[in-house]
């Protein structure tokens, strides 16, 4: 922008395949269920004060996320809720996320080729996010398959979300376990949040949709450079 302070910059997000991430998976899955001799874990309706978190574990970023969760929102979920379980999930994670799995209600899983079953499984996901930048796919993958998501305000950067609609944000450790332990405790409250969460991307997060706005950005520069070229011509 200083090369030419006059120039409007012009944000395009990227965008969610909506039927490839949805709610109705759930539902086909519970289909299935009902008419097997084994139900596979991720089948049926969410498991109860079940978090996920998922993305590159051997991402920085994503693994100080991971570290602040179970060192500061972790021990008061389990306090709250004893049977509370965290879900870590992602490309190759290293040895200390690897070892996290060793304490009680922690699960992590590696290289994961689809991850709705785990979406499924989960009552809501969690982005404590406290480094790095960048817009979050995973949020808007999550709020496509219906879930609430709680997240800190670096997290959700780069999103144009109205907070305590489609999202819950919180940077304080007290603050993100407590709405974390209300979502799992109050099915109202929470799908209220998946309900505005889910429509919420549906609307303006479709590739149709941020395709839509791309071509408005071509669009404009065409006419404005048209705009420019007539103008250029009068004053010659």
């Amino acid at each position: 922008m200083r090369n030419g302070p006059s120039l409007s910059p012009a944000h395009v997000p990227a965008g969610v395949d909506v039927e490839y991430f949805q709610p109705e998976y759930k539902l086909q899955f519970a289909s299935r269920q009902a008419e097997a001799s084994t139900p596979q874990p991720g089948e049926g309706e969410p498991e109860p004060a079940t978090v996920l978190f998922t993305g590159s574990l051997y991402y920085y970023p994503n693994q100080d996320a991971i570290l602040f969760f179970m060192q500061s929102i972790w021990p008061k979920l389990r306090e709250a809720m004893p049977d509370a379980r965290f879900i870590i999930a992602g490309q190759k994670p290293s040895r200390m996320i690897r070892a996290l799995a060793e304490q009680p209600g922690v699960e992590v899983h590696a290289d994961v080729p689809d991850m709705r079953p785990l979406f499924a499984r989960a009552t809501l996901y969690a982005v404590p996010l406290r480094v790095g930048g960048g817009m979050r796919l995973k949020i808007l993958e999550a709020m496509a398959m219906g879930k609430a998501v709680v997240s800190t305000t670096l997290g959700a950067e780069g999103l144009e979300y109205t907070p305590g609609r489609q999202l819950l944000p919180a940077d304080d450790a007290e603050i993100f376990a407590a709405q974390v332990v209300r979502l799992c405790r109050n099915a109202e409250a929470r799908q209220s949040l998946e309900r505005e969460a889910r429509d919420w991307v549906v609307r303006h997060y479709t590739w149709d949709a941020v395709m839509g706005r791309l071509e408005k950005v071509y669009q404009d520069m065409e006419y404005n450079a048209h705009f420019l070229r007539k103008t250029s011509a009068r004053v010659r």
